[in-house]
């Protein structure tokens, strides 16, 4: 094989590395006329030759490969007690590979079924199974659907009830956020009501626990009915009425959620305010009479992208374009990209159909519009995560937004419109509270709001102080507050006046220690709850406080990532799903 690629009988030949992640460390052994395979790959790294033949075997040896050292190394001794792996024959892999394919041809389930979490699970159980007990049928082992649905049932009790005195707490304890949200499924147009649970737990690790998916009662959706459903399905959970006065809501701003909430603290999903900015932005009446190429390139762009699709034309191109969808976020950005990013091969596919519809469009037009949306597409990206804090990025994201939408000189007098009209509505729909300011205030790497004047500042700094239940303002009071009197013992009558005094400076609230106090952690939001775990002794009101503030989320996604899910198990083959089993299968989902 070196000889053949010296002499070049043979290259080396990249593969598509969306496929599987070991083609970005391989490259393929090619003929190098008919680039057809030899079945051999070799490793960027250590050059080494290994047998690939994509019809017989995958890809699962070469992600197993290790390098081998041009140097000598010790051996680490724990290398000698590793876990044995089998030596597995090709043959059975193969048969293997055959048996899946079965399965997913068969059960119309997707190739991608056979590398879930849960199918790998089940492969673990039958292979102990049938390592103790010998060769079984798989028919004697596995259960009948009803008796998975009943276990389903139970594992989902035990799991509420284990999870239950942890949230009970949290809510106790003023720490804890509840999201929730309303969806109607496309096929019975069952209305469903969902709330997740957010709070710290004692590790410090932020967790998102899914309470409910539950069907609303066939009635009006007025905010009365809505807060009586939501309270009915926590006291049935065991979460007395009470309890949630101590609770944070983040929803939609729908009105009759708004109502319904009314009685508790909510706050308003940030990410639906940046939605709403961008559909005012963008509203079809101002973009035609002051912004008109704006209009025009937006419905080329939409045209070009409906034509691709309906003419079959789409299928010929590297990448999918997107259309926009009026009640998806960002899909106006992701439309104009997806056009712009492809915009030589498209311009050759319309001109071979003798289309027109890119005349009208420029790269340059495409290119100031993506510009205008990447950065609201990179703040709700940010917002809507559930593994770490995201209060403190709403400050941030509104800085970071407010300067972006500063008109420049460099802004042609279109985009310098919309970004006039963009900051208005930011400002006027993106309230921010003083929640807001305090979250970011205890992020350590943001403490000092530098983005805010000094007035602002200053008040958040009290904010804090107020709710620690210090009063202190942190300014030095008066020299003469400070002065202890002369002693009489050292000076003289005459000078009296001119001798020292004793400054005494005043003792620092937890406040002042916390911004003097160096930070050394990393740059993002994930280190933020650990760096806060080896701290809370040496800050711990602070540290109550952050258990408090930290644990809402600055958006209602993890509910709407719940509906989602909700999608993929409410389809045409499963309408007769019992809505109790919806529940219990989505709750698992989230939490198991």
């Amino acid at each position: 094989l070196k000889e053949g690629l010296l002499s070049g009988q043979f290259k080396l030949l990249a593969k598509n590395a969306d496929k599987s992640d070991v083609w970005k460390k391989f490259l393929e052994v090619v003929d190098a006329t008919t680039s057809a395979p030899v079945g051999h790959v070799q490793c960027s790294d250590c050059k080494s030759f290994l047998r690939y033949d994509c019809s017989k075997t995958g890809t699962s040896h070469l992600s197993r490969h290790n390098c081998k050292s041009t140097t000598f190394e010790c051996a680490n001794i724990t290398s000698f007690f590793a876990a044995n792996k089998s030596r597995i024959p090709a043959s059975v892999k193969e048969s293997l590979t055959v048996a899946c394919v079965g399965l997913c041809v068969k059960d119309m389930r997707p190739f991608d079924f056979v590398h879930g979490e849960g199918f790998v699970k089940l492969g673990d159980e039958l292979i102990k199974i049938g390592a103790r007990y010998g060769n079984v049928l798989a028919s004697d082992v596995l259960p009948h659907p009803t008796t998975v649905s009943r276990k389903a049932a139970d594992v989902a009790n035990a799991m509420r009830a284990a999870m239950k005195p942890s949230i009970e707490a949290a809510m106790e304890g003023n720490r804890c956020a509840v999201t929730t949200d309303m969806w109607t499924d496309d096929f019975k147009k069952v209305a469903y009501t969902t709330a997740t649970v957010h709070f710290i737990d004692d590790n410090w690790v932020l967790q998102s626990k899914v309470l409910f998916t539950c069907d609303f009662p066939n009635e009006r959706k007025t905010g009365e009915n809505i807060r009586k459903e939501i309270l009915r399905r926590f006291s049935k959970l065991g979460f007395p009425e009470d309890i949630l006065g101590n609770v944070v809501f983040v929803t939609d701003q729908g009105a009759n959620i708004i109502n319904a909430l009314r009685p508790y603290t909510r706050m308003s999903c940030a990410a639906h305010i940046l939605n709403t900015v961008l559909r005012n932005t963008f509203d079809e009446s101002f973009i035609t009479a002051e912004v008109p190429a704006v209009h025009d390139t937006m419905k080329s762009v939409k045209a070009v992208v409906t034509f691709l699709k309906q003419s079959g034309l789409a299928s010929q191109l590297p990448h999918a374009v997107h259309q926009d969808v009026s009640t998806r976020w960002n899909s106006k950005l992701a439309m104009v990209r997806s056009v712009f990013m492809q915009y030589e091969e498209i311009e050759a596919l319309l001109e071979s159909r003798n289309s027109c519809l890119l005349d009208e469009v420029t790269k340059s037009a495409m290119k100031e519009i993506i510009d205008f949306l990447e950065p609201f597409k990179e703040a709700s990206d940010r917002l809507e995560h559930d593994k770490h804090p995201t209060l403190p990025f709403v400050l941030l994201c509104f800085a970071k937004l407010s300067r972006h939408l500063s008109v420049d000189r460099s802004d042609s007098s279109l985009i310098a419109k919309l970004k006039d009209r963009a900051k208005k509505f930011l400002e006027v729909k993106l309230q921010l509270e003083e929640v807001h300011k305090m979250a970011t205030f205890l992020c350590p790497q943001f403490r000092q709001l530098r983005m805010l004047p000094d007035r602002e500042r200053n008040a958040v700094y009290d904010c804090v102080r107020e709710k620690l239940g210090n009063e202190s303002t942190g300014e030095c009071a008066d020299a003469k507050d400070n002065l202890s009197p002369p002693s009489k013992r050292a000076c003289v009558d005459e000078f009296q006046e001119w001798c020292d005094v004793e400054v005494v400076p005043e003792p620092m609230d937890e406040v002042e220690q916390y911004l003097s106090t160096q930070y050394h952690g990393g740059g993002g939001m994930a280190d933020v709850l650990q760096w806060w775990r080896s701290h809370q002794n040496t800050f711990p009101q602070l540290a109550a406080l952050v258990r408090k503030v930290l644990c809402i989320p600055a958006t209602s996604a993890s509910s709407e990532r719940n509906f989602s899910a909700a999608g993929y198990v409410m389809n045409e083959r499963r309408t007769c799903l019992k809505q109790e089993s919806l529940d219990n299968i989505l709750f698992l989902h989230k939490n198991m």
